[in-house]
């Protein structure tokens, strides 16, 4: 798992810059119709941090002890039958969390504490917000729903748009080394939590180095046929000048994704001219078992190697 990895590549580079994980912080959002979003950030302090995946599967990376893989497989299964169709179990178990306890914040700390987590999970805003998006003139509401509309998505927005970030994650982001954004689904996880009011004033101010790690694959409903510069155009008309110090993409296409989806091409040019001041780092960060996702070893290499040790 991802954060392992980390770990595992930290000692292997055994350089002065490297030191004992002390802090993991995953921000996150709840939305309506849809539950929570994906996390699209993660944040480093201390020579340390993450990579990518969901929410769910931040939990699922920060377990202690092997006993509990079952909950990790459990925390990571998704219904595709039914009521539940499409819908994690993690999702599910944190919705469920948020109404014992009367609020998301206090479900993911005790979600934390149930399952043993290492590391902080925060919501990005305290506000209750729903995410609207723009297709094709109608206006769709709620994360689950966006993506089942196939076609093209012209505008995501928060409502209300005046929810507030949340000071807690303020902290995190200004006492953070390494901020990774994404990979995950760019218009119902990654934009969200940018479009925050707060959100980008914190991520500028912040000294940590920034970097977007782009998609290895196209995700169906959301970036059918993207390429490198379609992530960085989206982001640039959603989000005012997002400073960004490095971009990573894949570079290793021997291996097609197995779920009908388009490989997301590093176009070089163009990309460099939507963000000139990033520097690209072309990296083969793909799992090969599962071609539409990044390999968790290669991407905390990557980043270490070639972020970090910088």
């Amino acid at each position: 798992d991802v954060a392992r990895a980390w770990e595992a590549a930290l000692d292997e580079a055994k350089t002065p810059r490297t030191r004992k994980v002390k802090m993991r912080t995953a921000i996150v959002m709840s939305a309506g119709y849809g539950g929570p979003f994906d996390i699209y950030l993660r944040l480093v302090r201390l020579g340390l941090g993450g990579s990518h995946a969901g929410g769910r599967q931040f939990m699922s990376w920060v377990h202690q002890n092997d006993f509990v893989r079952a909950v990790r497989w459990l925390i990571d299964h998704r219904f595709t039958d039914g009521s539940l169709g499409g819908h994690s179990f993690g999702n599910l178990f944190i919705m469920a969390m948020a109404d014992i306890t009367g609020n998301f914040e206090h479900a993911l700390r005790e979600s934390g504490r149930v399952l043993a987590v290492r590391g902080a999970i925060i919501p990005s805003t305290l506000h209750d917000v729903t995410l609207v998006a723009s297709v094709n003139g109608s206006m769709v509401e709620g994360e689950s729903k966006i993506p089942k509309q196939n076609a093209p998505i012209s505008q995501v927005f928060l409502k209300p748009d005046n929810a507030e970030l949340n000071p807690e994650a303020a902290m995190a982001i200004m006492n953070a080394e390494v901020i990774v954004i994404g990979p995950g689904s760019l218009y119902t996880s990654i934009l969200p939590n940018l479009m925050v009011p707060g959100m980008m004033h914190a991520i500028k101010a912040s000294p940590a180095l920034k970097v977007f790690v782009v998609n290895v694959a196209s995700q169906h409903g959301e970036t059918d046929n993207f390429n490198v510069s379609d992530y960085l155009r989206v982001l640039a008309d959603h989000v005012e000048q997002l400073p960004l110090d490095f971009i990573v993409v894949n570079s290793n296409l021997n291996h097609m994704p197995t779920g009908g989806q388009s490989q997301v091409i590093f176009d070089f040019q163009e990309a460099q001219r939507m963000e000139p001041r990033a520097r690209f780092i072309a990296a083969d960060v793909v799992n090969t078992r599962i071609p539409s996702h990044h390999d968790p070893e290669k991407l905390s290499k990557v980043l270490i190697k070639r972020v970090w040790e910088a």
